[in-house]
């Protein structure tokens, strides 16, 4: 789940000044290591035309190599209070992970973290990636840098859908993925489980040979 009240849409202007950001500004947040598919980011971003930057937010062993691009900014291993101005500050948040033999995305927590700061996200077709998405952004295959660099020019030269993406992203950050949303499905989940261990165990009492007790319904006790 994701604090919907902490993550929240942020003033785009305020959080760029206090990080000295213009342009196109991409952001990634997570693990600096092969299978997150960073290369292909840089690779990416560096079809389209300046001004742009790519905005990292963790560390990891590839810190040092991602850093020798000229438009690539490091905002450090933020926080968790200091995330919501990190996304605030982007046009578009990437998630670009490559599966391995030995593993793939499981969810991918940054981008409902972005959808609910109604950050446009884009992300590869790795694991879960997909599901967390769906219509709410922009999904490439991964590994494809190309098809990543058409899906982030498009957020730059369409403005309109990069507004229908952020809605959508807010939209289904809130309802899906809140605390509060969280929560209501997990009640539900025990609720499914509790009647059906109550269907079976009437199904048990049913086809015992006798019966000398009473449902706990029907004497008034709850199950």
């Amino acid at each position: 789940g994701v604090d919907s009240i902490l993550f929240r849409p942020q003033e785009r202007e305020t959080c760029r000044r206090a990080a000295g950001l213009e342009g196109f500004v991409v952001g990634y947040a997570g693990r600096f290591v092969e299978a997150k598919g960073l290369e292909v980011l840089v690779e990416a971003l560096g079809r389209l035309p300046d001004p742009k930057c790519l905005w990292l937010c963790g560390d990891g062993p590839l810190r040092e190599e991602l850093l020798k691009t000229s438009f690539v900014k490091w905002a450090g291993a933020l926080r968790r209070e200091q995330l919501p101005g990190f996304y605030g500050a982007l046009d578009a948040l990437v998630l670009p992970s490559k599966t391995t033999p030995s593993w793939k995305e499981q969810f991918g927590r940054v981008l409902v973290e972005a959808q609910a700061c109604g950050i446009p996200v884009v992300g590869s077709d790795s694991g879960a990636i997909p599901e967390v998405i769906l219509d709410a952004g922009l999904v490439f295959p991964e590994g494809d840098a190309v098809a990543l660099a058409h899906a982030l020019g498009r957020l730059r030269n369409e403005p309109h859908l990069s507004e229908v993406l952020a809605k959508r992203g807010r939209a289904r950050a809130t309802d899906c993925y809140s605390w509060d949303a969280i929560a209501s499905q997990m009640r539900e989940i025990y609720l499914q489980v509790e009647a059906a261990r109550a269907a079976e165990l009437r199904k048990t009492w049913a086809g015992a040979p006798t019966r000398s007790w009473v449902l706990p319904e029907e004497r008034g006790v709850g199950m």
